[in-house]
């Protein structure tokens, strides 16, 4: 076997510590041929940090003292053989991630000796800490007017695409009154509010308290990586200051209380059905994690799947239909994207087809094909820094320590009772539906295919 296409030589990350509480995680491989360095900070989420961090970030990587504009900091990376580097903000539980991630290639293939980690984090050092500021050392106006511009368009595109639009809306209902419940970027008008003086105000009370957590996967010295950056954020030394731990403060809603129903109109062709289900409080690290993984599967993420073959092939209800299980809020969701008059007879065949699980009206055969995409899809994992890099912050967030290939084996040993344990935990909680109103367009069958 090729060195490089051989399994990953550590099964689980190694912890570095880094500075005043915080920690590099590192996988250590020459299988690929680019290495991937992420480096971000925990946040909870709150509407200032909602509005704030990724408005922050944007005004940040547009120049720095040594870099002054955004053309100057490319260039840099393209001197370091097209190394990249791009902002990290999302949710993950009731927490919030903040800061950049690197491409770079693996030193084995330069022409020539270089440390591409140095001059990465030079550029990273240079972007969170030594912005450019005007002569009362505020961020610069400009830049930050330009960003606002930006999150509002951002803000405005999701409109654009009427399924990411449902999806963020029933979301937004089904995590009412959590913290999952506040979108990402704000609104237009907390965006809009947003002067220089406050976004320069949060920057150095982030920068005051920021503990890194980094991840890294490549075959680079990982110690003169956790070392740069020590140095880095040891400027605003803070003995207190520790990682968050944990993927949220609130405990896991186990079942729904009653159905929540909310409905919209967008002059958009096709309409969009979204369910929420609250999965009995079934999160990542939960004994019953693996059931509900491949249930979702069998119920609606392959194209053998129950609902893609009663709801949309059998019955041509809807125009694509799926499922998906959020492990760190304990939930699933069902996505349909179907013609307006089809919205209540649908509901009732996703619930009937729901149903069937609980009552094993599905057979050995089935079950089999969703354990055996389940387990293909993470050794898939290991084929890319990104989905490793993925997976393992999200285990540590969780304080989860299983490997993707720990996963595997319990993916394989799901039983036909676990599967219709897991399905039976399943409660209705969230029903929304985005209505079209303006003329249908019948998508062309390949769009599906």
């Amino acid at each position: 076997m090729d060195e490089r296409t051989a399994p990953l030589q550590t099964p689980t990350p190694e912890e570095i510590p880094v500075g005043h509480g915080g920690v590099l995680r590192v996988l250590r491989t020459d299988r690929f041929k680019a290495g991937q360095l992420s480096v971000v900070t925990v946040l909870p989420i709150t509407r200032e940090h909602a509005v704030m961090a990724p408005l922050m970030l944007s005004v940040l990587r547009r120049g720095t003292e040594r870099f002054p504009s955004l053309a100057d900091i490319n260039r840099r990376l393209d001197d370091l053989y097209g190394s990249s580097l791009w902002v990290q903000c999302s949710y993950r539980g009731d927490r919030m991630t903040i800061g950049f991630g690197m491409d770079l290639l693996d030193s084995s293939y330069l022409p020539e000796p270089m440390d591409l980690t140095a001059g990465v984090l030079e550029i990273l050092d240079q972007i969170l800490f030594h912005p450019l500021l005007d002569e009362n050392g505020m961020l610069l106006e400009k830049y930050v007017s330009q960003e606002k511009k930006l999150q509002c368009d951002e803000i405005r595109a999701l409109q654009n695409v009427p399924a990411q639009y449902a999806a963020a809306h029933a979301r937004r209902l089904f995590y009412s009154g959590t913290p999952a419940g506040i979108p990402l970027y704000g609104t237009e008008e907390e965006v809009r509010a947003v002067t220089p003086e406050a976004l320069t105000a949060y920057w150095r009370a982030w920068r005051k308290n920021a503990v890194p957590v980094g991840f890294y996967i490549g075959g680079a010295d990982p110690r003169s990586i956790a070392d740069a950056l020590g140095r880095m954020f040891r400027r605003e030394e803070n003995a207190e200051a520790r990682p968050l731990c944990g993927l949220s403060d609130l405990p896991l809603v186990v079942s729904a209380a009653n159905v929540r129903r909310a409905e919209e109109e967008l002059p958009v062709g096709q309409g969009h059905l979204i369910l929420g289900f609250r999965t009995g409080g079934v999160g990542v690290g939960h004994p019953d994690y693996a059931a509900t993984v491949v249930m979702t599967e069998l119920l609606g993420l392959s194209p053998v799947s129950l609902l893609f073959m009663n709801v949309r092939e059998r019955l041509s209800l809807c125009y694509s239909i799926s499922a998906g299980y959020d492990a760190f809020r304990a939930a699933l969701f069902v996505s349909c994207s179907l013609s307006s008059k089809n919205r209540d007879v649908a509901e009732r065949e996703i619930l009937s087809q729901v149903e069937a699980m609980r009552e094993g009206r599905f057979s050995e055969k089935d079950l089999d094909a969703a354990r055996k995409s389940v387990i293909g899809s993470y050794r898939q994992l290991e084929d890319r820094p990104a989905s490793l890099e993925s997976f393992w912050f999200g285990r540590a967030l969780a304080g989860v320590s299983e490997s993707p290939a720990d996963c595997r084996e319990r993916f394989a040993a799901v039983t036909r009772d676990d599967l219709i344990a897991a399905a039976r935990r399943l409660s209705l909680d969230t029903v929304y539906f985005l209505r079209g109103t303006a003329p249908e367009e019948v998508p062309d069958e390949t769009d599906f295919v």
